[in-house]
């Protein structure tokens, strides 16, 4: 109870700094002498002390949340999975129908239409491109898939209500914490193909690993004038600049509270204009990861996105593989990061909370609308 009443003073602080903040994007230069004064306070103290009340500010100790997975027993069936849309919404149907089948010792055939597994990753012994099955569960999964000692999450770490992380689905939050799908996740990234790492090995060799500085990661999701479940799904429409700002922001204040002198920061967004923004409002110290190959996007919509849409259909075999495999590179780097912050809901993100869970690494989530305070995961 006292947790959620600090939550509540943190939203209603954060509504009133907003308000006086959205007079100017970028600075308080404009606001009255006295307005600033106390802008200044709430930012460098209340705001950090009552988002982060109860948790840790020092490093977390870095450990491994994965389980040894089990062989499959080849003696039993495999059952198959397909894929729609962008490669968020297929994993989030995929991974638990993944885990049912690695609980059950059963070997996972990928039949992709559109781009095949294996132009993502390599086979493993118990995941595969491969032919349909019996058993063939789509973008689906069993409705007992989680029914297994070995997938039961035994606790949940708090979260104030009204934040991204309501967006997610209960399955969804399942999986953030479930060791065997951090394994899972794990095992996908050390299967990752050549195509996917021309993505992201440049954007590796970029990473912070000096002493005293952080490696961040965000990703803004704006939409792109898409049509159908998008669209109608207004609450997922947010004020892209307000975002940024509010997340950059969040970032340097987490920085400050590790005693970090500076250090990179990704960015994966669907909005060209986002990451250019980082780029000149980092602070000195800090550099934003720039691809060094990249695509370029429709001009409405996204390359995949939800089933029927054509969007895709101007590209040939070999651009749709490039599109998925920068769009998997994306997912993967956000998981590679001393701090993941997640301002709006996107499916696009749920394998990079996963791997970010992995390592007992932090994940931020921000209140919804134009607060501009983000809750520790």
């Amino acid at each position: 109870m006292q947790f959620l009443r600090i939550c509540a003073i943190a939203l209603l602080v954060s509504l009133i700094l907003s308000t006086l903040r959205r007079l100017q994007f970028t600075g308080t230069d404009l606001l009255p002498a006295i307005f600033r004064g106390y802008y200044t306070f709430f930012e460098n103290h209340a705001l950090t002390n009552v988002a982060t009340a109860g948790r840790r500010r020092e490093p977390k100790e870095k450990f491994s949340n994965c389980l040894e997975l089990p062989a499959p027993n080849h003696s039993l069936p495999a059952l198959s999975l397909g894929g729609c849309c962008g490669i968020g919404h297929r994993l989030t149907r995929n991974l638990p129908a993944m885990i049912y089948a690695v609980n059950r010792r059963r070997r996972i055939h990928m039949d992709y239409d559109d781009v095949k597994w294996r132009e993502l990753f390599h086979d493993t012994e118990t995941i595969k491109d491969g032919p349909r099955t019996s058993e063939f569960h789509g973008n689906g999964f069993p409705q007992d898939w989680h029914l297994n000692t070995t997938s039961l999450v035994s606790s949940r770490p708090p979260i104030c209500p009204g934040t991204a992380h309501d967006r997610y689905d209960s399955v969804q939050r399942q999986l953030f914490h479930m060791p065997i799908a951090h394994s899972i996740a794990k095992r996908l990234g050390e299967s990752l193909t050549p195509l996917v790492l021309s993505y992201l090995l440049p954007l590796r060799r970029q990473y912070s690993t000096e002493t005293n500085t952080l490696h961040l990661c965000a990703h803004v999701r704006e939409g792109n004038n898409e049509i159908g479940d998008w669209k109608d799904k207004t609450w997922r429409h947010v004020d892209i600049l307000h975002t940024s700002n509010s997340t950059l922001r969040s970032m340097m204040t987490f920085a400050k509270s590790r005693g970090a002198m500076g250090g990179t920061i990704f960015v994966a967004s669907d909005n060209n204009n986002v990451r250019p923004w980082f780029e000149q409002h980092a602070p000195t110290g800090w550099k934003v990861v720039i691809p060094t190959k990249a695509l370029p996007r429709p001009e409405a919509g996204v390359w995949f996105g939800e089933h029927g849409s054509k969007t895709n259909h101007v590209l040939n075999t070999t651009q749709k593989n490039e599109a998925m495999a920068e769009a998997v590179s994306d997912v993967f780097a956000l998981g590679e990061c001393d701090g993941l912050w997640i301002p709006n809901y996107s499916s696009f993100t749920l394998l990079s909370i996963i791997l970010v869970q992995a390592d007992n690494t932090s994940v931020f989530f921000k209140y919804h609308g134009l607060s501009d305070v983000f809750v520790e995961m």
